[in-house]
């Protein structure tokens, strides 16, 4: 299976973050979405860098790192009434 374009993996991203950030706040290494994606861990990492500079519907930090990926802190921002 071919992958797809990097504004479609962001855009996949965005809907796994919005499944699983259900209480606001989700730790979430890259290879995890990238398993649940069926894409490549290096294209998330790509995709995420993206999304953390372009994207205000969540907000990403990269919370730890280790010899088994980067493990990122997503949080949703209130939303305004």
């Amino acid at each position: 299976m071919s992958e797809a374009s990097q504004p479609a993996l962001q855009d996949r991203i965005l809907q796994y973050l919005d499944a699983e950030a259900t209480d606001g706040r989700l730790f979430v290494k890259s290879r995890h979405i990238a398993t649940a994606l069926d894409a490549s861990v290096k294209r998330v990492g790509v995709a995420m860098t993206d999304l953390e500079a372009r994207t205000t519907e969540f907000e990403f930090e990269r919370w730890g790192g280790s010899s088994d990926g980067v493990t990122w802190a997503i949080t949703r921002p209130p939303r305004e009434k």
